[in-house]
């Protein structure tokens, strides 16, 4: 855990196959309130690794049907190791539940039982885990015995005529006493059949009674019986959630406000006396419902806190979870229409006590942008609201769960909001729009309603079909046009009251800014140095961040180039945990941009046949300046990898190397980064020099050194006698040294 970057820690494993797995299992999960990140260790291309293969795994017996496939037992479990300990080691094969078994006087171990989603889960803890040292301890694990009145198996019985009665059923299979026989519609058959199920008192019962009945006539029908084992009663109760680590200020009504669009059954707060702290309970109608609930709301922060949930725990002490029906579907929303905004709802019949930070709490499951209660509304009425989301499907979400709930005693109405209208900008006030006409009104008729008012054209266009037509009435100033405008709309002609208004002059299309993107969709502890590190590169002038929209950005550029680089490496990057969204700023298609050509960059000499091409060496960097830092610097041009190099004593900046997954992004990085001032210090940025590759031995030359003067080629000649030198050189420029050939190189290194 000696990483120099906090945060970090590095795991060695003997085998690949260990880190790989490790990898695929662990990545992602959340340890401690955070989601970890794994990567490989980075290696230079040209070491050779030594293959070192894992032996094959004990592959574990399939469970018995006696065994349930998803419940381990753990044992020998050292009394210091804790559930959360147990709950830690399981992680990454998705543990639902690990329950520490009460201690036996007569062992001094303890077992427990791990509860996994998934066979193939347990499966894969078992072979991971089992006969691993933990605390000191060898735990052993095999699948978990069902209890015996779990293996009682069910009758289905099908095809069933829908005449059939419960009395009929038992009559038929009197001699096996079948009980709590339940007859419903076989929906999948599609006939009107029914299906049967029943229990027996014991297996063998039932076994007896499918023979019997597979293919028996009954009311002219062709039965089709078989036997299904029923699942364990699961240990978990799915229609029952636990809120943990909330605020000591947490209430019933804070509890009831952040659930309801999620349909509760009934809430209470406790206190927990082992954990000394408040609890929420929440039982819902259905399981959908609860499930739900743990998908939207966990890890919300509430009053401060960040909350969360999990399911009850149903020990063998207490009664099993109840099986809850299936939840009806939720009523689908209609898709807005183009005159309804997507992300916005509006809610009606609202009780005036209902507070904005009450609503927040409503929809605090579906990414609540913003609430507003609508101001100067009557205290003693029904209220109305906006409630702004950060994405269509969020208000998509909010609005299925909400439909028909109460807050306060007050069942909402709640739709999306009307978009509110563009106003023109620009009208012609020598041209009246004139709607509403009666489709006999002629050109005539109507020029000579506008005559006292000075018109100089009335033109209705042909064509128009339907009862709403339109026509124009064209003026020489401003003044008549604006005296008929008053006091002929609302007026009748051809017994139809027309509408006037003056005629909208289209607004010209929108044009890019190119030098100015808006960034969307930033997380809030995004900060502005943040921001100045990723688009460093492409050398912003200014960088504003007092948006009146929270999570969003407006950053400036010199020349179009720049900005058009930026949104295009750099549009849908994680940043902080956040999927950015660049756009560039609208501005008027009339307005002319002023042509602005960024001067051509430097581009670099290709790398040698000495230089790595997808590693680049950068110096000068300034010690206040981190890996991470430059990890962003070069975000945009998919880095994989920065490593800053052990600084030099002699040298007060420091030196780093980049690493790319192809040559084109370093390409770019160099052209880019290049000469760019980060901290204060203008880095300079160069190819890295590949490491000349290792020497190796000549077995068949070798170097003798520290000879005396006195030794001649004789002596040597006759030394080496027994190793077949084929050529000895006295000549070496260096005193003392002479080299030896061999044709072999067992020769070269006997010798």
């Amino acid at each position: 855990m000696n990483s120099p970057q906090p945060g970090q820690a590095q795991i060695k494993f003997s085998y690949d196959e260990d880190g790989e797995e490790a990898k695929n299992k662990l990545n992602g999960k959340m340890i401690d309130g955070s989601k970890i990140t794994i990567e490989f260790q980075q290696i230079p291309g040209n070491i050779l690794q030594q293959p070192n293969s894992r032996p094959p795994l004990q592959a574990p017996q399939q469970p018995t049907e006696g065994e349930d496939p998803k419940s381990l037992l753990i044992s020998n479990i050292n009394p210091l190791t804790t559930e959360s300990d147990m709950q830690l080691i399981f992680i990454a094969y998705n543990i639902e539940k690990f329950n520490i078994n009460p201690p036996n006087q007569k062992i001094a171990t303890l077992s427990g039982i791990a509860i996994f989603n998934k066979k193939e889960a347990a499966c894969e803890a078992l072979i991971h885990v089992e006969g691993k040292i933990i605390d000191g301890n060898n735990v052993q694990i095999r699948f978990n015995e069902l209890n015996p009145s779990q293996l009682n198996p069910i009758l289905i019985i099908r095809n069933i005529n829908p005449d059939t009665s419960v009395k009929s059923i038992e009559d038929f299979l009197e001699q096996y006493h079948p009980l709590n026989i339940k007859l419903t519609q076989d929906q999948s058959a599609g006939n009107g059949t029914l299906i049967a199920t029943m229990n027996f008192s014991n297996p063998e019962q039932a076994k007896q009674a499918q023979k019997f009945a597979h293919n028996s006539f009954l009311r002219g029908n062709t039965l089709s019986a078989q036997l299904e084992i029923p699942p364990p009663p699961s240990s978990i109760n799915r229609s029952y959630l636990i809120i943990r680590n909330v605020s000591s200020s947490f209430t019933l009504r804070t509890t009831w406000l952040s659930f309801l669009a999620f349909n509760p059954k009934s809430c209470e707060v406790k206190y927990n006396q082992q954990t000394g702290q408040n609890e929420a309970h929440i039982q819902f109608y259905y399981e959908e419902d609860a499930q739900e609930a743990i998908q939207h709301l966990n890890g919300k922060m509430i009053q401060g806190q960040k909350i969360k949930i999990e399911f009850q725990s149903v020990t063998g002490r207490q009664s099993p979870p109840p099986q809850n029906q299936p939840r009806p579907p939720l009523p689908i929303p209609q898709q807005p229409t183009q005159e309804e905004d997507e992300k916005i709802l509006y809610i009606t019949n609202l009780n005036p006590r209902t507070s904005q930070s009450d609503l927040e709490l409503v929809f605090l499951g579906f990414n609540v942008a913003r609430c507003a209660i609508i101001p100067g509304q009557s205290s003693t009425q029904p209220s109305s609201a906006e409630v702004h989301l950060l994405s269509d499907e969020d208000a998509h979400q909010a609005l299925m769960h909400s439909k028909d709930i109460k807050i306060d005693n007050n069942m909402i109405r709640i739709r999306y909001n009307r978009k509110i209208p563009k106003q023109p900008v620009n009208v012609d006030k020598l041209t009246l729009f004139i709607t509403q006409l009666n489709p006999t009104t002629t050109n005539s008729t109507l020029t000579e309603a506008f005559r006292p008012y000075n018109a100089i054209r009335c033109s209705i266009p042909t064509g128009q079909k339907g009862t709403k037509i339109h026509g124009f009435a064209n003026f020489s100033n401003e003044t008549d046009a604006g005296n008929a405008l008053q006091n002929l709309n609302g007026k009748s002609i051809d017994g139809n009251n027309i509408r006037i208004k003056y005629k909208d002059i289209p607004l010209p299309p929108t044009q890019n800014n190119k030098r100015e993107i808006q960034i969307k969709n930033l997380d809030s502890s995004t900060n502005k140095r943040t921001l100045e590190l990723i688009f460093k590169p492409f050398s912003p002038i200014d960088i504003n961040m007092n948006s009146p929209q929270p999570g969003q950005a407006q950053i400036k550029f010199s020349y179009d180039e720049d900005g058009e680089e930026a949104k295009n490496k750099l549009n849908g990057k994680m940043i902080d945990g956040s999927r950015i969204s660049i756009e560039f700023q609208q501005i008027p298609g009339n307005v002319p941009q002023q042509q602005n050509q960024r001067p051509p960059l430097q581009i670099p000499q290709k790398p040698t046949e000495g230089e790595d091409p997808k590693s680049l060496l950068i110096s000068n960097i300034n010690p206040i300046t981190s890996e991470a830092d430059m990890k962003l610097v070069f975000i945009a041009y998919n880095i994989k990898e920065f490593t800053i190099l052990p600084p030099n004593p002699r040298s007060a900046t420091l030196s780093g190397i980049a690493i790319f997954s192809k040559y084109e992004d370093a390409r770019e990085a160099l052209i880019h980064v290049d000469g760019k001032i980060i901290d204060g210090n203008n880095v300079t940025i160069k190819y890295q020099e590949t490491p000349l590759p290792p020497t190796q031995n000549n077995k068949r030359e070798i170097q003798i050194k520290n000879l005396d003067p006195s030794t001649n080629k004789r002596t040597l000649e006759l030394i080496f006698k027994p190793f077949s030198p084929i050529d000895i050189n006295m000549n070496s420029p260096q005193p003392g040294q002479a080299q030896i050939k061999f044709s072999y190189d067992e020769d070269g290194e006997e010798a």
